[in-house]
């Protein structure tokens, strides 16, 4: 994929990503579900963001989504908070698309967001939250089989054209779902499977390799994986060790130690380049002042008053600033 096919798909893909999150903050009121939407598609542009070398706004999208994991709603709990801080996380994520801010002010709309979630309020599920196992294994089962019949078409799709790029992001948009929940560490096979496809997805498009023969048995591994899991996991069984799961980690292994520090230099030339031509200008002391006052908000804890005092003076230093 060529540097300018990888932008024009980044930024479809991200805008796209953004929109759900605004779509389902607005919805988190009426349909309490909307929160797994909000962790997969935060969960889905960390993701494209690591692809697109983006450093920034993967971490900024990583800190939310891991916010978003802590964040849980049940009857009587106020969304209002929850809303707006999505909506505010947002506007920040759209601002760190935009390639041509000075770093300064970029770096300190990486810090509102991380000090925005560091506090993301954790509270018991409730009855809401607790549906039971048999809707989880529903979920896993449908979701695995999904992303395994995405993996089929893909490598049909790689043995015809292996310099295609088309599939490589439908496979990461089946698997978000899984990759987005909050429970997917409890079936670790799944989670090494789906993490190994994301790792080999990122060298691929930074290499610009065509997918086929040690890059396209790992499609056909991790499909191999997903099936067996999805069987076993219906069955009421535990997915275990199997095959092609040790062939999938063996090859994730081999690919990132051949490829890992070339697409790392990569990154860090890249990086330079864009510090030579950026401006030098200083931070905005706006955005250095939400940073302060979300990690003093964070220290004061449920101190209403002080809160109340904190917003006092930041608006007053808003105002000065004007």
């Amino acid at each position: 994929m060529t540097t300018t096919r990888l932008v024009e798909w980044f930024e479809k893909e991200a805008g796209g990503y953004l929109t759900v999150l605004e779509r389902d903050a607005d919805g988190l009121g009426e349909e309490p579900l909307a929160l797994d939407g909000l962790r997969a598609a935060a969960r889905a542009l960390a993701g494209a963001a690591r692809l697109a070398g983006r450093d920034r706004l993967r971490r900024a999208a990583a800190a939310l989504e891991a916010g978003l994991r802590n964040a849980y709603l049940e009857p009587g709990y106020a969304t209002d908070r929850l809303a707006e801080d999505v909506r505010l996380s947002v506007a920040d994520l759209r601002f760190l698309l935009d390639t041509h801010g000075p770093t300064d002010a970029r770096n300190a709309r990486v810090d509102v967001v991380a000090a925005r979630w560091s506090d993301a309020v954790t509270i018991d599920d409730g009855p809401a939250a607790t549906t039971g196992h048999e809707d989880f294994t529903g979920f896993v089962v449908r979701e695995a089989e999904g992303v395994a019949d995405a993996m089929d078409a893909g490598i049909a799709a790689f043995s015809r054209d292996p310099s295609s790029r088309e599939w490589l992001g439908s496979i990461l948009r089946r698997q978000r779902a899984l990759l987005g929940s909050a429970r997917l560490d409890e079936i670790p096979v799944l989670a090494e499977a789906l993490r190994a496809v994301e790792d080999v997805c990122e060298l691929i498009v930074r290499l610009g390799v065509p997918v086929k023969s040690e890059w396209l048995d790992v499609f056909r591994c991790a499909r191999d994986v997903l099936k067996s899991a999805a069987t076993a996991i219906a069955d009421g069984e535990e997915p275990g060790q199997t095959p092609a799961l040790s062939r999938l980690r063996t090859l994730r292994e081999e690919l990132v130690a051949r490829y890992g520090d070339r697409v790392a230099s990569q990154t860090v030339e890249t990086a330079a380049r864009a510090a030579a031509v950026e401006s030098e200008s200083p931070a905005d002391p706006r955005q250095r002042a939400a940073v302060l006052r979300a990690r003093i908000a964070h220290a004061l804890g449920s101190d209403s008053e002080t809160r109340e005092a904190l917003d006092e003076l930041y608006g007053l230093l808003l105002s000065a600033l004007r």
